[in-house]
């Protein structure tokens, strides 16, 4: 794959849900299979690898919205992760 090196294959789902004028929640799910690489360039192994998470955005008033994410990182062989962020952005 020429595009994306992280896998040799890889799917992946999210879909935004409109709670109301001002809440978005969309949640993602990706599961990436074969992750090791072997010498020669292609890929070998078991390995793989899934991640999930949560996005919320949320419209505080006109011109200001909070974007909150959470995602949770499962790898065979490597200790989980959780990231995620908070946004506090203003339009003008």
């Amino acid at each position: 794959n020429a595009y994306y090196a992280k896998s040799e294959w890889a799917v992946a789902v999210e879909y935004a849900i409109k709670a109301t004028d001002r809440l978005t929640l969309t949640p993602g799910f990706e599961y990436l299979g074969k992750l090791d690489v072997a010498a020669d360039g292609d890929f070998v192994g078991d390995r793989d690898a899934w991640t999930a998470g949560l996005t919320v955005d949320y419209k505080i008033t006109e011109g200001l919205a909070t974007k909150i994410t959470a995602n949770y990182y499962d790898e065979d062989g490597r200790d989980d992760e959780v990231t995620g962020f908070v946004r506090l952005q203003r339009s003008f």
